[in-house]
Formats: structure tokens, sequence, C-alpha cells
């Protein structure tokens, strides 16, 4: 039986660009709930990768495409459809690569892994950022070495960065928090690999590494990116390899 890559190869089907899956005008991004790498736009349930056509950057959409993106030809099971590649010839290859490699090649949406207890405690503390690491301890380059850069970022979802993303071979880890998750909020928090290194390859179905267990504590929910000076940030995870994964710091 021929793979699905390689049917796509033969019948072009997976050439061009893929449906926006809207059922009308495309939205505006700002007008969709966007996460980190993903996009719930509304239209119908089929997850689309797609790129922005000015810096490259890439989400996974539920349903509709949002204006500024091209959709990919290739299906979500098998996003490396194009000769190892979700496009044919468009987009920074670098950029795209970086993605990729940092966030895997299945499909991400609102949901996946999202296991992370959230609370809110306006009592809590922070200063400059500590990390702890204990249990299975990396052995390749890691937020645990120290002393480590972070980032937060607030779109729909707080989005918090630990690490040098020009690791080789090592990880990042990053931290996701759905502020407006029902019945509660709900967080994932992973281990995204980084390198130094820029191909134009990727293969189909890669996973990344989320934590199974634990919390993230804010003192607030920010309400706008103005919010954020003063956040403090508590994460206390448990991967499946065994590292538990500590961190505090105040915005």
């Amino acid at each position: 039986m021929r793979s699905l890559a390689a049917w796509c190869v033969l019948v072009a089907g997976c050439g061009g660009h893929g449906s926006d899956g809207c059922p009308g005008a495309r939205p505006s991004i700002a007008d969709c709930y966007s996460g980190l790498f993903f996009a719930e736009c509304g239209g119908d349930d089929t997850q689309r990768f797609a790129c922005r056509t000015d810096d490259s950057t890439c989400k996974w959409f539920q349903g509709c495409v949002a204006a500024g993106y091209v959709a990919s030809n290739c299906p979500s099971q098998d996003l490396c459809c194009i000769y190892q590649w979700p496009f044919k010839d468009e987009f920074d290859e670098g950029v795209l690569f970086s993605a990729l490699h940092g966030y895997g090649t299945a499909a991400w949406d609102r949901s996946r892994a999202m296991r992370i207890t959230v609370a809110f405690d306006p009592a809590i503390s922070a200063g400059d950022l500590v990390v702890t690491c204990s249990g299975s301890i990396p052995t390749e380059e890691s937020p645990c070495a120290g002393p480590e850069p972070y980032s937060v970022r607030l779109l729909d979802t707080l989005i918090v960065g630990i690490g040098h993303v020009d690791l080789q071979p090592g990880w990042v880890l990053w931290a996701e928090v759905d502020l407006e998750a029902t019945p509660v909020a709900m967080g994932r928090v992973c281990k995204a690999p980084a390198t130094d290194l820029q191909v134009r390859m990727c293969r189909s179905g890669t996973d990344v590494e989320c934590a199974e267990s634990g919390s993230v504590r804010l003192n607030r929910a920010p309400s706008s990116p103005a919010d954020l000076p003063g956040l403090v940030v508590m994460i206390d995870v448990l991967f499946a390899d065994g590292l538990r994964f500590e961190a505090s710091f105040v915005r």
C-alpha cells in the first residue's frame, strides 16, 4: 500500500494551498480565539495548518483559517506530505523549521495536553526567575542548567517561555494558560526541542513531551498585555520521564 505522502505526490493533491474552511468572509486573527500554536475562528471541524504571508509564523486552525494566513494542502495526520514539507515553496524555511521542530507536527488545538491546574492567589510573591529541577535531571541542555531568560506574552491565552532557543541539543520550556477555559482555567507545560539546525525537512506525526500533572499559580489573571508587569508566575509540574520542574518569577 502506498503511503499518504507518496499518494499526494502522485496525484499532486498536496501541492498548492488548502481550503480556508470559512463559510463566508475570512475573519481577522484578532477576531479568533488564538493561542501560541492554535486558533479557533469558526467554520468546520477540520484542523488546518496555516502560516502568515508576512512573517512565516504558523498556527493550527480548528476550522476556518484567518485572513493573512495560507493553509497547507497536507492533511492534519500527514503534515509533511510534500516531499517532507507542508508547503511547496512559500515561507521562510528557517522560521517554519523552528516551529515544526519545537512544537512537533502533530496537530494542536485548545484542549490538547491541558491537564495542569491553574490557581489564582493574590498573596503569592516572587523575585527574579528561580528554577529548581529534581528527580530525573536532564543530561542535555535545558532550563535546569540556569540562569535562563524568560518571556511572558498574552494573546487570548497566557504564554510563558523559559530557556535559550538556540540550544543544540536541548530543550526550552513553554507553558500556556487558557484563562477562559470552562469550568475553570487550565494549562499545559511542555518541552520544546531546541536546535540551531535549519533544514527543509519534517516528519509527520512527531510529538513533544508535555507535563503529566502539576500546577501553575498566578497572583491574578492579566486582562491585557499592559497588565503583565507585576504578574507573579509559579510553575510546579511533573513529566513522565520523572523530571519535576519548578520555576517562579515576577514579570
